[in-house]
């Protein structure tokens, strides 16, 4: 259940989970994550809400995250166990082939017996963004479709499931953000030339696998996770940003 729990490593290192060092790098993959959230939920929520104090309440704040950053902005904005503090709510988030759990964000998550919330809940439930959230998901991150769930401590068999159900364990940038209480909008990657219409209060499962394709030079085993720096990728983040 640390899964749902606790939700963040450069998976674009050639970084494996098999072998005889598998249990230590499955410990550096948790303690990556724990780094993560304490960040966010400490230096990171901090900052924001120095920024938000010293700013006029015209200017607004849009987050961003790719990867294990997803866990970073998230506690950023969640604060500690879900009851930190913010001055105003942020205007958008966009959360770019997120390394932790698609149930971190739903308020009851259907696949543990306590039906818990996801950690992140805090972030819908209090409306702590005004704006749209938008995630990214490509078929071509092996990060995060094969070497997260192995990172999270789970055998190749729990990780299959049934055509259109959802697995017990698997990241945001493979699924999107899934579960109670969200109000999901799944669509495409728009190219350039046609404009979003993202809706405040709504969140937005990106499928970007046309675009974020491309397995780069000393990409190791991660496939195509850190191809995001493309202006299609840009204009999906400025879209929910201007699109409040």
């Amino acid at each position: 259940e640390e899964e749902f729990a606790d939700e963040s490593f450069d998976f674009g290192s050639g970084y494996s989970l098999r072998g005889l060092l598998a249990p230590l790098r499955i410990l550096s993959f948790w303690k990556m994550k724990e780094r993560a959230r304490q960040f966010g939920e400490s230096g990171g929520s901090k900052l924001l809400k120095q920024l938000q104090e010293a700013a006029p309440e015209t200017v607004r704040f849009h987050l961003k995250g790719h990867s294990f950053g997803c866990i970073v902005v998230s506690a950023i904005l969640a604060g500690k166990g879900g009851k930190g503090e913010l001055i105003r709510p942020v205007n958008s988030l966009a959360l770019l082939q997120g390394a932790l759990s698609f149930w971190s964000y739903c308020s009851e998550i259907p696949v543990i017996s306590d039906k818990k919330p996801g950690y992140f809940h805090s972030i819908i439930a209090q409306g702590r963004v005004a704006g749209p959230i938008i995630t990214t998901q490509s078929e071509y991150d092996t990060a995060v479709g094969k070497m997260y769930p192995l990172g999270a401590g789970v055998v190749l068999s729990e990780v299959d499931f049934a055509p259109g159900q959802l697995p017990k364990y698997g990241a945001l940038g493979t699924f999107g953000a899934r579960g109670l209480g969200l109000d999901i909008v799944d669509l495409e990657m728009l190219p350039q030339d046609i404009a979003y219409s993202f809706e405040a209060g709504k969140v937005y499962n990106i499928e970007s696998s046309k675009y974020i394709c491309e397995h780069l030079p000393n990409g190791g085993l991660a496939g195509a996770h850190s191809d995001i720096y493309k202006p299609v990728v840009a204009h999906a983040v400025l879209g929910a940003a201007i699109g409040q």
